[in-house]
């Protein structure tokens, strides 16, 4: 008689590979395998054949055959563990059943004597499969292509916690999605199977939130897990697990997340800024700010009526609220996401904390984008640098009291600290530098009502606006001409005259200019629902 060896893939998790011989099927026996699944399908198995027992549940003999086939439409090497557990992942049979577990065994022992499985021990454990593999082809018929596919994702699952319980190892971002497409079809997950998924989600930056909900839904410790990831070394993993706090909604994640303010990253600073939004609306985590400024919602005068003609005319723009980097992007900043990016980046070294200079408006973008952020709107950029006052007008009479003892009057600024020019306060022409200074080294007494540093001299800053003549009237959220040749810069350098670092001073240049006084800053918009 013929032998072959039989591969048995479903085994690896044991760490050992099962090899067995088995018969090559004669003409027979193929005829008597055809007929046993023939009356199988029809019920009919104990009609017509005295070997075959009476009594038997021939119904959850079919879906145990079932089992023993893998997502790729091979035979599955399995035990009456894994059969009940995959019977009970199909709704097949209920949980945890010591009766169900017992009457597996007993139609495994009679498909086994009618010759539709084979029964094999090894490390004294019983493993059951298919009798050939013309029964496997047979089966897969009886599958529907979703069944298939369900199966597919299980085995792969099965797979990830054999790798995560022998080397710690997560589940890569391909397998993920293969089960997150069939995630509707995985119902009955285990505690670990759910803490797997959870956590690799969370490494890989994929379907988070709702592996997140499934894993707490589940049992598992996801508080625990997102605040050990707080401290992980990668900064996107940080920014998830921040956010996931946020979405969570509870007030003792307040102080964590407010520590995370202070990261390297802007990633993880945006990602902070949103969930103290959502958790603490009032706004008084904003005094721990260190990186990045508010400037509230409101209608200031943008431009003035004095000055060169692309300053003209003074007109009212409604902004919504935002937040804008306090400091222009260092040389370090960039480094991060030059590093991070694989983009080269000539750093100058004993400059880390200078504005980075050299960079066209589309490698200001860029940055920006990578970081969670966009360039700031001109208009964002004018109020955050000039406009001291109150986001809108009292509407209590406490409110004008105190505007009328205290003097509190929305004011337009001609240079971020006051209406007088003052070298001792930037970097401009008249310091006599004519070099970049370190952000914030004219901080806090050259700083603008919000808290910014360096909006007048040290760099330019690109804006996001084409540059063009103002509109007239009263605008809200401008953003400038939609076309143009040339983008606006801000701020003047540390080459500009005083007249050229005023607040509401205009400068331009085309956006793929690269020049040793040009930088930028970025802004965090506050959407609709991200507002308090």
């Amino acid at each position: 008689m013929e032998h072959y060896t039989v591969h048995s893939p479903a085994l690896s998790s044991f760490g050992e590979e099962p090899i067995r011989d088995q018969a090559v099927l004669t003409a027979y026996a193929g005829e008597r395998l055809g007929y046993l699944l023939e009356r199988l399908i029809t019920g009919d198995l104990e009609k017509g054949d005295g070997r075959v027992p009476s009594g038997v549940d021939w119904a959850l003999g079919k879906e145990i055959l079932k089992t023993m086939i893998t997502g790729q439409a091979t035979i599955a090497t399995l035990t009456s563990v894994e059969i009940q557990r995959r019977l009970e992942r199909s709704g097949v049979v209920p949980k945890g059943s010591e009766a169900v577990r017992k009457t597996i065994v007993t139609i495994c022992s009679v498909l086994e004597q009618i010759g539709l499985l084979c029964r094999f021990e090894r490390w004294g454990i019983t493993f059951y499969e298919l009798a050939h593999d013309l029964l496997a082809a047979e089966i897969v018929t009886w599958m529907s292509q979703e069944e298939m596919e369900i199966r597919k994702a299980h085995e792969a699952l099965a797979q990830a916690m054999v790798r995560w319980r022998r080397n710690g190892q997560l589940i890569q971002a391909n397998e993920l999605a293969l089960i997150y497409e069939q995630r509707w079809g995985l119902q009955q997950l285990s505690l670990p199977e759910l803490d797997l998924l959870f956590q690799s989600a969370l490494i890989a930056g994929e379907q988070v939130a709702y592996w997140a909900k499934r894993a707490q839904a589940g049992g598992v410790p996801v508080n625990r897990r997102l605040f050990a990831n707080l401290q992980n070394e990668d900064f996107r993993v940080r920014a998830i697990a921040v956010r996931l706090l946020g979405q969570l909604g509870k007030q003792r994640f307040i102080e964590p997340i407010i520590e995370m303010l202070q990261d390297d990253y802007p990633q993880v600073r945006v990602a902070a800024i949103y969930a103290l939004e959502r958790l603490q609306p009032d706004g008084d985590w904003r005094k721990y700010l260190r990186y990045e400024c508010y400037v509230p919602a409101g209608t200031f005068v943008m431009g003035k009526n004095a000055g060169k003609s692309d300053e003209r005319p003074a007109h009212q723009v409604y902004l919504d609220a935002f937040y804008i980097s306090k400091y222009p992007v260092t040389n370090a900043d960039y480094k991060r996401y030059a590093d991070d990016t694989y983009r080269s980046f000539a750093f100058p070294v004993g400059e880390e904390d200078h504005p980075v200079v050299n960079v066209s408006w589309q490698d200001a973008c860029d940055y920006a984008a990578w970081a969670t952020m966009r360039l700031p709107t001109e208009a964002e950029w004018e109020k955050a640098a000039s406009w001291s006052g109150e986001a809108e007008e009292p509407t209590t009479r406490h409110g004008y009291l105190r505007r009328w003892l205290e003097d509190v009057r929305p004011e337009k600024r001609r240079y971020p600290w006051g209406n007088v020019f003052d070298p001792n306060r930037c970097n401009a022409r008249e310091s006599y530098l004519f070099r970049t200074t370190p952000v914030g080294k004219y901080s806090p007494e050259g700083d603008s009502p919000c808290g910014c540093a360096d909006m007048a001299g040290n760099v330019q800053e690109w804006v996001s606006d084409w540059y063009g003549p103002y509109p007239s009237g009263e605008q809200s959220c401008s953003t400038g001409p939609k076309i143009g040749t040339s983008k606006v810069l801000r701020g003047g350098s540390f080459y500009s005259p005083r007249e050229s670092v005023q607040t509401t001073r205009r400068a331009s240049a085309t956006p793929s200019l690269r020049y040793y006084s040009i930088g930028f800053r970025c802004v965090i918009p506050l959407p609709s629902s991200e507002k308090p």
